[in-house]
């Protein structure tokens, strides 16, 4: 892959490439927008391009053959020795302070500040990528400050989050902002085609499922792959449904949502993975609706059109209640992600969402 093949975010391509060429990276930066439109993609790229041993000094381009480029191209993980990456352990409910400095037995011997201090092993220099920022633990996050403050020469460290705002403002004011946006659905439609023999269920998808697919993506190549799935996409119709009719009852949606989420299993990561995508269709749902009111398009499939449309003839609390519908979500991925208990979320996050339709919460 070259960065010609980057689909979607020529601004920050082009905007990293000419801090390459002018030999201005910096010592680290933060990259932040929706999950699935290509942050992880565009930090082992640019692990790539400055790690390559193939290139010309002057050129962005990594020539992908070298033993460099092969190893940071490396699955499941790379193999270089100058690139770590860090992402949140399954059975974590955020990134542990031992992967950055060691356990209680080797504190400040081991972890990624130790490593990243170190001298470069090939000579091009040392890159981090840490994903999954927004779970750094507050004591991970600290004990970050000073490698981020004072990165040792010829190192870049890159953490992908979600959003600037869910990390401490001492990790904001020492990274380089890098903003994502969502991807066209044209874009989330070619990588489908690119893409389908390992996504579809049976080995491929039709054209008519691939631009089904890329309309309720929201912009995320990763939410139109999770609803591929064909439960999860039954299953996301009928509660868009009953989010759109009115006077829903949320102990009953919550006790119809506990058990499809219980359905994929006894394994706690995949029952929370779940619970997050449909955290996420009721976000985008009512993200919807709200640009609805305002006048604006509602972009999505015709299950959600018709939905965000049978809602708005009957929602008489105006765009101010969606967006606290919208900040209710967030503050739902935010639980799943502290290891809250799924059931006693379900009714909590549902009965916030039918309050703040009903005017009975304010805030």
């Amino acid at each position: 892959m070259s960065w010609r093949d980057i689909v979607g975010q020529t601004r920050v391509v082009d905007r990293l490439r000419r801090a390459f060429e002018q030999g201005r990276l910096t010592g680290a930066y933060l990259f932040v927008g929706p999950h699935g439109v290509g942050k992880c993609t565009v930090a082992r790229k640019l692990a790539q391009a400055v790690l390559c041993e193939g290139r010309s000094d002057a050129s962005f381009e990594p020539c992908g053959t070298c033993p460099a480029c092969v190893q940071v191209t490396a699955r499941p993980s790379p193999t270089h020795p100058d690139l770590e990456v860090i992402s949140r352990p399954d059975d974590k409910s955020n990134l542990p302070i031992d992967a950055f400095i060691g356990d209680r037995e080797h504190r400040s011997r081991e972890g990624l500040c130790h490593r990243m201090a170190l001298s470069s092993t090939r000579g091009r220099g040392r890159i981090a990528i840490i994903d999954d920022a927004d779970e750094l633990a507050e004591d991970a996050a600290n004990s970050l400050l000073k490698t981020l403050e004072e990165p040792p020469p010829r190192t870049i460290l890159i953490l992908i989050a979600g959003s600037a705002h869910r990390q401490l403002p001492t990790i904001r004011s020492r990274c380089q902002i890098v903003r994502f946006q969502p991807l066209e659905a044209a874009d989330i439609a070619r990588l489908l085609r690119m893409h389908s023999e390992s996504i579809g269920a049976d080995g491929s998808l039709s054209n008519e499922a691939i631009e089904r697919l890329a309309s309720m993506s929201a912009g995320s190549l990763r939410t139109a792959g999770e609803l591929a799935d064909t439960e999860l996409l039954r299953y996301r119709d009928r509660f868009i449904e009953t989010l759109g009719k009115p006077c829903w009852d949320p102990l009953a949606t919550a006790k119809d949502v506990t058990q499809f989420v219980e359905s994929v299993g006894k394994e706690t990561p995949p029952r929370r993975r779940r619970m997050r995508q449909l955290v996420a269709v009721a976000a985008d749902y009512y993200r919807q609706l709200a640009r609805h009111m305002v006048g604006a398009s509602i972009e999505g499939d015709a299950g959600l059109v018709a939905a965000v449309r049978h809602a708005a003839t009957r929602w008489n609390r105006g765009p101010l209640a969606a967006v606290a519908c919208i900040d209710a979500c967030i503050l739902a991925e935010q639980q799943i992600a502290a290891n809250i208990h799924l059931t006693t979320f379900a009714e909590c996050w549902l009965d916030a969402l039918a309050e703040h339709e009903s005017g009975e919460r304010t805030a």
